[in-house]
């Protein structure tokens, strides 16, 4: 048994703005993205989800160029339609995007 408590947004950002290790991982509207996509994944399925800062930054990366990630997996990813095809993507407002990594 355990008991579950409901995540908003502004205790998810806190999560990851107060820690010292995972505090930069990803930007404040990253975090909104995040949490919508995590939030969206547990209404589509009914599924819970734990929150734990650690397995998202393992699983999740948020980019602010091709370049940087083509650093992390290549060059044969020239656009973010390639990437795509690959794995989840979330496009931010900012010219930037979480991606879920592989």
């Amino acid at each position: 048994m355990a008991i579950i408590d409901t995540i908003t947004l502004p205790m998810f950002r806190d999560y990851f703005l107060r820690s010292d290790t995972y505090k930069n991982n990803f930007s404040y509207e990253g975090l909104e993205a995040l949490y919508n996509h995590i939030y969206e994944y547990c209404e589509d399925t009914g599924e819970d989800v734990e929150m734990d800062i650690v397995a998202f930054s393992c699983e999740y990366a948020e980019y602010y160029s091709i370049e940087k990630f083509q650093e992390d997996y290549g060059e044969e990813y020239k656009t973010i339609e390639d990437i795509e095809e690959r794995t989840t993507v979330i496009k931010l407002k900012n010219k930037r995007w979480i991606i879920r990594q592989f």
